[in-house]
């Protein structure tokens, strides 16, 4: 409340107080840290950082569009890796490195397919970077993830590796969306660069405060944790068992395979009141991407599901036999 008082004011651009509760949370000094208006704001840094035009960045051919589109602004070159299945091909990615490579953006857990990699494998990519590259590690959704099976990019942020950026968000776990805070943890010399070409007042005061007041409630997000394992489990079986195909996930959404056309399930469900995302645009056109709710609403999508799939299966048999 004492913060809405002063919404005239500028806030003071350095945002000490946030960096230093970020560090420690993490386990890190507050150089190591760069804020932004979501984390989406930090990742627009990074190519103004490193991609000069006819550069090349790599992105795995299933993951979340931002990366492509940032990169392109800077005259990027995009390279595509093929996916084993839901999962990121690290051999994939690594093949199309070059001497022209200046980032390898690897979502972990990625979106839409919710599918993590392990320490193992972040660390094959990084020791199989070009001498001018950089992974960044988006972990947007890490804090809902089995730590045994999604690697935690701070730990090797930690160790000092220099060509590695994670960024988080505290739009997911810590339900901040409407807030637009998100962070980069990375060497200090890199968050050093970063600080230097991102615009001045790059937050503004509430998320400023918000966010140390966030990490220090850790009860409040276990609990939300706990729920979003929950929930998940709940629609994974609920759908198992009405023949869909989920995809274990690691995230806070599930990837179901529906086995009819996914834009006709979401304009059916959404006529229902219930909205899901297709997934066709990522080559998955019998995907839908259902974000994980509160029993309720999990209820509900599941409820709708069965009132609408059966009708638009039924379409599309009709269509067939035309």
């Amino acid at each position: 409340s004492a913060e809405l008082r002063l919404v005239h004011m500028y806030p003071w651009n350095r945002f000490t107080d946030l960096k230093d509760a970020i560090g420690r949370f993490h386990s890190l000094g507050a150089a190591n840290v760069v804020v932004g208006h979501g984390s989406e704001a930090v990742m627009q840094l990074i190519p103004m950082m490193l991609v000069e035009p006819g550069d090349e960045v790599i992105i795995p051919a299933v993951t979340y569009t931002r990366y492509a589109e940032v990169s392109k602004v800077m005259g990027a070159r995009v390279l595509r890796a093929p996916m084993t299945g839901y999962d990121i091909d690290i051999n994939a990615v690594s093949e199309l490195m070059s001497e022209r490579t200046r980032i390898v953006w690897i979502a972990s857990p990625n979106n839409p397919t919710g599918r993590a990699l392990t320490l193992a494998q972040v660390e094959t990519m990084l020791a199989a970077l070009p001498e001018k590259a950089v992974l960044v590690l988006d972990q947007a959704y890490q804090e809902y993830a089995d730590e045994s099976q999604s690697a935690d990019g701070v730990e090797l942020v930690r160790r000092g590796i220099d060509n590695l950026i994670v960024t988080r968000s505290f739009s997911k776990a810590y339900g901040l969306a409407g807030i637009r805070l998100g962070y980069a943890l990375a060497h200090s010399e890199v968050c050093e660069l970063l600080d230097r070409i991102k615009e001045p007042f790059n937050l503004n005061r509430l998320s400023a405060v918000a966010g140390p007041a966030a990490l220090d409630d850790r009860d409040w997000l276990l609990d939300c944790v706990k729920a979003n394992a929950q929930q998940r489990a709940l629609l994974t079986k609920e759908t198992s068992a009405r023949g869909l195909r989920p995809v274990e996930s690691q995230a806070n959404f599930v990837l179901l395979d529906v086995g009819v056309d996914a834009d006709d399930l979401f304009e059916a469900m959404m006529a229902a009141g219930v909205l899901v995302r297709p997934v066709s645009a990522f080559g998955y056109a019998e995907h839908i991407r259902v974000t994980v709710g509160t029993e309720a609403e999990n209820r509900l999508f599941l409820q709708a599901l069965d009132e609408v799939l059966p009708r638009v299966r039924g379409g599309l048999q009709r269509t067939e036999a035309q």
